[in-house]
């Protein structure tokens, strides 16, 4: 609908309805740019010049394990604060997939994955 509307050479659009507010309930969403840094970190993207040495740095079983554990609690968090917010009118539909992603996240999978290296959740702080 938004490519519909465009002006200004197709580089801007007219605000159809109101933007779904993330973490209106108190769900907020990790600092993406850390998220961003662990993916560089781990190879999963590539910088120019290898900063991070990943292609020759050897993981170890445990770091393997502590950043599957970081990054699958930060996703839940991501998918958390966009299930929990308000999508009306033409993001309703929106606001369903963001809901069936979050109710498909293999949790049980990782989280007993991770028991098996040894991860133990009971012991993180709350807040």
């Amino acid at each position: 609908m938004y490519l519909d509307h465009l002006t200004s050479d197709k580089t801007e659009c007219k605000l159809i309805e109101q933007v779904p507010l993330i973490g209106k309930y108190g769900y907020v969403t990790p600092n993406v740019v850390q998220i961003e840094a662990k993916f560089f970190e781990i190879g999963y993207y590539e910088l120019e010049g290898d900063p991070y040495s990943v292609s020759t740095h050897v993981f170890s079983r445990n770091e393997v394990v502590a950043d599957i554990k970081y990054l699958n609690t930060n996703i839940i968090f991501f998918l958390k604060a966009l299930a929990n917010a308000e999508f009306h009118g033409i993001w309703s539909e929106v606001g369903n997939m963001a809901g069936d992603i979050y109710n498909t996240v293999p949790n049980t999978q990782i989280a007993d994955f991770l028991a098996a290296y040894g991860v133990d959740y009971s012991s993180d702080d709350k807040e």
